[in-house]
């Protein structure tokens, strides 16, 4: 991994003339690590998802459509900041979520909000750990 940062990427859009194509990844970006699945998630009006934290798992997480919220946990000094960054569909960004990092996420869109997730492991229960929104005093609302 070249990048153990938070960052939001632009992504790269080739125009055409019959309709233009969005560069999503490739082994040349700098936000590539390898790749272990691809997969869509949804996620419903001010719907929340998390906290999760990957020990192993790189999250390259592209907005399809809608917009969303993503809040992640910084710990320092034993105290805890949140960071906030929204994707917006119209804006053709992504979030690239290092592994060992706490997130969660919520819609913002009125309609459902789809995202693809580019991971860099399979999926595995083992790796990866679940709390209840609960655990970190974040205001939703």
């Amino acid at each position: 991994m070249r990048s153990k940062k938070i960052k939001i990427f632009k992504t790269k859009k080739i125009l055409n003339i019959n309709g233009n194509l969005s560069k999503l990844i490739s082994k040349k970006s700098l936000y590539y690590d390898k790749f272990g699945e691809l997969y869509l998630t949804n996620i419903k009006y001010k719907s929340i998802k998390g906290w999760k934290y990957h020990k192993k798992m790189i999250s390259n997480i592209f907005l399809i459509s809608g917009k969303v919220k993503f809040v992640i946990v910084e710990k320092k000094n034993n105290k805890i900041n949140f960071l906030e960054y929204i994707l917006n569909s119209k804006n053709k960004n992504h979030i690239l979520i290092p592994n060992k990092t706490y997130f969660a996420f919520t819609s913002l869109s009125k309609t459902e909000s789809t995202l693809i997730n580019f991971a860099s492991i399979v999926h595995d229960k083992k790796e990866s750990l679940s709390f209840n929104l609960n655990e970190f005093n974040y205001k939703w609302t």
